[in-house]
């Protein structure tokens, strides 16, 4: 990660893609760390394609292991209609619908505050002040949640730490996954 955001501040986007593509293989848990820095990198050597072809290949191998904030954000930010007809296996998918399906298979306040924001968008009726009521609760959740936890001791932290501040063991700290909510 360290050497990707090195090659990142240099602009060598070659080496930083690298190296992003490194974390991948080695735990899929830190995507979530570098999949904004890989798509920097695509998008200023002009190949966002490239970038969602990435993405496509990374549900292939890792697929229900994939953090689910991930695929949400993705969405979110380029609503990729292609990547979300591989993801639902389906040529004309329903966005709504297939976020309510992730939903009921791996809950997610991520997931949930991205549904919320689906229903505002499309919802013109008396419901949407209570939509946005639940969409601000659930922006507030987040907002407090601890993004890592010590696999060792159980710390959690917002920040990464190379080495847990509670316990001391190296390299112990990873991403909470959005099932892992206390």
């Amino acid at each position: 990660m360290l050497e990707g955001k090195f090659a990142l501040a240099q602009q060598d986007y070659v080496r930083a893609i690298e190296a992003f593509k490194r974390v991948a293989q080695q735990n899929p848990t830190y995507l979530t760390e570098v999949v904004e820095s890989l798509q920097i990198c695509y998008d200023q050597m002009g190949q966002s394609h490239e970038f969602v072809t990435y993405l496509e290949h990374l549900l292939d191998i890792h697929g229900e292991s994939m953090p689910i904030s991930l695929l949400f954000k993705f969405l979110q930010q380029h609503k990729s209609e292609c990547l979300l007809a591989k993801l639902t296996a389906q040529p004309q998918p329903n966005k709504t619908d297939f976020v309510l399906n992730q939903l009921y298979k791996r809950s997610s306040l991520h997931g949930l505050n991205y549904l919320l924001d689906l229903m505002l968008s499309q919802d013109n009726s008396a419901t949407r002040e209570q939509l946005s009521a639940l969409k601000n609760i659930t922006a507030q959740l987040l907002k407090n949640k601890p993004a890592y936890r010590c696999y060792h001791c159980g710390f959690t932290s917002k920040h990464l730490h190379w080495q847990c501040p509670s316990c001391k063991e190296w390299a112990s700290l990873g991403p909470i996954q959005d099932s892992e909510f206390d």
